[in-house]
């Protein structure tokens, strides 16, 4: 995996966390991503 792919996923690794985090009471509505 070169060093972009491996940004690019902790970034999105990092968004998903940070977004159920700050919203709890919305988890249903992140499952599809």
């Amino acid at each position: 995996m070169d060093d972009n792919t491996k940004f690019l996923g902790q970034r999105l690794t990092k968004f998903v966390t940070l977004s159920l985090l700050s919203f709890p009471s919305n988890n249903t509505n992140h499952r599809r991503f």
